[in-house]
């Protein structure tokens, strides 16, 4: 019984992980700002922005995302979806870092939550050899550093003296 308990456990966290999390900031009163770093494989999706009201559709908070070179604030009226400035659904690609933050000078007070997944796998690095065209050439490599690939022999490799990675490479034929 303990043995299935631990392996439901332990099944439970495998999935959710590869699943994604979900994650909400929050900032008022004594918070000023909240954050959440992605990373390059991950995604972050905008479900939900709740600010406190403001009587002339302005904004105590700012969402600002962190991208590789460039900072981009969006003030919190744009975020909310039955607000005349809403811009739409906000999709944020890794690596980012997204904090909500509270305008100094205001008694601004929001929550924010998104989706955080993994990106999905690109189409262009999959390849589908359909019957009567020109085919590929699959090509087993092996590295010792992830970034000189040389051409590995299909086998068993035993007592290595250094670590070594290997992936499969597949280049299409003209038909």
């Amino acid at each position: 019984m303990k043995t299935t308990l631990v392996f439901f456990a332990v099944f439970h966290l495998i999935c959710f992980r590869a699943l994604g999390a979900v994650v909400t900031l929050s900032v008022g009163d004594t918070q000023t700002s909240d954050s959440v770093s992605i990373d390059a494989t991950q995604v972050a999706d905008l479900k939900s922005f709740v600010e406190k009201e403001w009587p002339d559709d302005s904004t105590g908070v700012l969402l600002e995302v962190q991208l590789t070179n460039r900072t981009h604030l969006i003030e919190g009226f744009y975020l909310r979806p039955n607000d005349r400035g809403y811009r739409g659904p906000l999709t944020i690609r890794g690596p980012a870092t997204i904090s909500l933050r509270q305008i100094p000078g205001t008694d601004g007070k929001a929550f924010s939550t998104f989706a955080i997944s993994p990106e999905a796998f690109p189409a262009d690095k999959a390849i589908t050899i359909p019957a009567g065209t020109g085919g590929a050439q699959v090509t087993l490599e092996s590295s010792t550093d992830l970034v000189n690939w040389a051409s590995a022999t299909n086998g068993v490799y035993t007592n290595l003296t250094t670590a070594r990675f290997f992936r499969i490479r597949a280049d299409r034929l003209p038909p």
